[in-house]
């Protein structure tokens, strides 16, 4: 099993820059079996739309009509724009995450890559965004205002950005994950013997708040930050 989980790490080092680059296919393989089953899932929901519509086409058009809403309230018209974006990136980091519910399956999100990724992600449409809105001009601009000497603090600063936003999903995640490691752990040392059955009990309902309650509530946070983000770069 060690052998396995050693193998399932690639590292390699970028020629002439001495930069490590470690990939894990585990991660990949499970990233692109979520992204199969978010367009199987989008297809389904929108393949048979009718008056009366069916359960899947109602929890489609109830979650795209709240982010529509939730945009449009603060972000004003422009928001609507984003609701394809944002809307997709909360199903597929809800994915993720509840994506450890599967015995054996580890959650794209707990790979630093994907939450770095993500972040990025969101830094290239917010900065996109703000260059077609504001034009290059004035959005080079802002990088030297309120006085030039802050150039490179808001340079820093929207980097910054980008680790808090990571860090944030990655973080709040493995500390989850910590917590129910080390569960049964404390039982045991705090109740001896009667402390084994009360793992046993504990871990499929700590498995299943940190999975679909927290999971949930991160991957709603990760994504309305993302839409703050977009909202405050193009002001």
């Amino acid at each position: 099993m060690q052998d396995l989980v050693a193998l399932s790490v690639y590292s390699f080092n970028i020629p002439y820059l001495n930069i490590a680059v470690s990939i894990n296919p585990v991660t990949i393989i499970t990233t692109w079996i979520i992204m199969v089953v978010i367009f199987i899932l989008a297809k389904v929901s929108v393949s048979r739309l009718s008056m009366i519509p069916s359960r899947a086409q109602v929890a489609a058009e109830g979650l795209y009509a709240w982010f529509d809403e939730t945009l449009e309230e603060s972000m004003g018209k422009a928001g609507r724009e984003f609701v394809p974006f944002i809307a997709t990136l909360f199903v597929f980091v809800l994915l993720c995450n509840w994506s450890s519910l599967i015995p054996n399956v580890k959650s794209p999100t707990s790979d630093m890559n994907t939450c770095f990724a993500l972040g990025i992600l969101v830094l290239f449409v917010s900065h996109g965004y703000a260059i077609r809105k504001k034009g290059l001009k004035k959005y080079l601009k802002a990088y030297f205002e309120p006085t030039p000497i802050l150039f490179f603090s808001n340079v820093i600063s929207e980097i910054s950005k980008v680790l808090s936003h990571s860090l944030r999903l990655f973080g709040n995640l493995f500390a989850g994950g910590l917590l129910i490691a080390l569960v049964p752990i404390l039982l045991v040392q705090l109740f001896k013997w009667w402390g084994v059955p009360l793992g046993i009990i504990a871990m499929p309902l700590l498995n299943a708040f940190f999975g679909l309650f927290l999971g949930g509530v991160q991957a709603l946070v990760f994504t309305l930050l993302a839409a703050a983000y977009i909202n405050v770069i193009s002001e």
